[in-house]
């Protein structure tokens, strides 16, 4: 599925800080390896999970506004006449 820019920046932005906090935690001592590596296949199992509802949102406005406007063709006055 596309994403737009402002959604990749934005996603670019986010996993960029996150690096750097747990980054600089592990520098500091208050993180293991292990635990950063841990808390990132966390954090990414979740985004993972948080665009398949964004997507599964996306997909049913689609197809309410296409529902919306097959209703409003069927309704239509006809306006050939024999």
């Amino acid at each position: 599925m596309l994403q737009s820019e402002s959604s990749r920046f934005v996603n670019a932005i986010l996993t960029g800080a996150l690096a750097y906090i747990l980054g600089y935690q592990v520098i500091q001592g208050r993180l293991t390896l292990g635990e950063l590596t841990a808390l990132t296949m966390y954090l990414l199992q979740l985004l993972s999970c948080f665009k398949s509802v964004g997507g599964l949102y996306n997909e049913m406005v689609v197809k309410f506004v296409s529902m919306d406007r097959v209703l409003q063709t069927l309704d239509a006055e006809i306006e050939i006449k024999e």
